[in-house]
């Protein structure tokens, strides 16, 4: 069975950032590994977009708040992830309403 990396960029609704990473911090991880083939999770909050050092402003305002890295154990990394994203919302895995759904990016990964 082969280790893979799930990648999630999310963000909080406007003026919601502290109950989003409250929720994001204290339920959601625990729910995701309560989930068989989830092994790990961590969450890190985005401070800003590192652009050029040539450019006239080298970082700017991030569209994203968090990254989230989960590790998976499966022989089915895909699969695992749509579980996950079928259960989102359900009594296994209630989502905040801090939780903006509009603005989440995912990528799977595995070492190179």
């Amino acid at each position: 069975m082969a280790t893979y990396h799930y990648l999630v960029l999310t963000k909080a609704v406007e003026g919601q950032e502290q109950a989003f990473a409250d929720w994001y911090d204290d339920q959601h991880i625990p729910d995701c590994l309560r989930v068989a083939g989830v092994t790990g999770a961590k969450r890190y909050k985005i401070l800003n977009q590192v652009l050029s050092p040539n450019s006239a402003r080298p970082t700017q305002d991030a569209p994203f708040d968090s990254l989230a890295i989960y590790e998976f154990e499966t022989d089915d990394p895909t699969a695992l992830a749509f579980h996950l994203l079928s259960i989102a919302g359900t009594q296994a895995m209630p989502l905040s309403p801090a939780f903006d759904r509009t603005g989440t990016v995912k990528f799977m990964a595995v070492d190179a």
